[in-house]
């Protein structure tokens, strides 16, 4: 069968979290990057984001694999993803609140970039645990299709095409309680 890793209950509701995962932090690096746009004008300060994303990835990358390997996969998957998601939630109450800074929101892309070193070595050795063997290749296969399922065409990027098209999208200054009903 082409997909019989997904007729495995856990596994098709880890490979289902895993895709909205991968899509929600791709929204979330075009909101990030955006917003410093709006904040600066410079393309330099989108550059220092892509810096700000990679370096804790590279620092901190073997460490997670380590912890990937001894600690219990699932709460390591947890963890992250929590710290994630309070990490945007501030965020927003500071961009909400008018606080935020161009510094604020590398700090933000740090540390969720920091999370993801020990998030994607644990991701991608979870499907082992969730897997019988003679459906790990699989579902390992299905793995790289859903990390993959985050990246669509350049040409045909959903995003690029609402901005494009729509005047209807908020400016970060939009977002600052100065300028938002009560």
């Amino acid at each position: 069968m082409r997909f019989a890793a997904l007729r495995n209950r856990d596994y098709s509701l880890f490979w289902g979290s895993h895709v909205l995962s991968r899509v929600g932090s791709e929204m979330r690096m075009v909101a990030f990057s955006w917003h410093v746009y709006e904040l600066t004008g410079s393309k330099l300060a989108l550059g220092i984001i892509g810096a700000c994303r990679c370096i804790p990835v590279l620092v901190l990358g073997l460490w997670g694999g380590v912890l990937a390997d001894t600690l219990d996969r699932r709460r390591v998957l947890l963890a992250t993803q929590l710290f994630m998601a309070v990490v945007s939630t501030a965020l927003f109450f500071l961009t909400r609140a008018g606080l935020v800074t161009p510094i604020v929101i590398y700090a933000a892309v740090a540390l969720i970039a920091a999370a993801a070193a020990f998030e994607n070595p644990a991701r991608s050795s979870f499907v082992v645990n969730v897997l019988p063997r003679e459906h790990l290749e699989n579902g390992l296969a299905l793995n790289v299709l859903g990390f993959q399922a985050k990246v669509p065409p350049r040409r045909s990027s959903p995003v690029r095409g609402f901005m494009r098209t729509t005047s209807m999208v908020p400016s970060s200054r939009a977002l600052s309680t100065h300028n938002m009903p009560s």
